[in-house]
């Protein structure tokens, strides 16, 4: 691969990494269920609180947020979600 020695590699994203992170990921990995388990429970009642709403929901990825957003705005049922108001 080329690279021009004044270019500059960009970082797709920084991981933000402290020792409270490593302890909760590896409890997570060493439990077995580190999807829907308990430290993903935690983290989205910590993440709503911080937010100041009442659920927080963790997705694998942006798409899959994204497509659960869009059924959910389309939802007959988003009334009671309180999506409705951000249309």
């Amino acid at each position: 691969m080329f690279h021009h020695p004044r270019m500059k590699k960009i970082p797709l994203s920084r991981v933000f990494v402290n020792d409270d992170v490593r302890d909760a990921a590896l409890r997570a990995l060493n439990s077995g269920s580190y999807i829907l388990g308990k430290e993903c429970e935690a983290f989205e009642a910590e993440l709503a609180n911080y937010i100041g709403t009442k659920h927080a929901v963790l997705c694998s990825s942006w798409t899959a947020g994204g497509f659960l957003l869009h059924h959910a705005m389309s939802s007959p049922l988003r009334r009671e979600t309180g999506l409705h108001r951000h249309r």
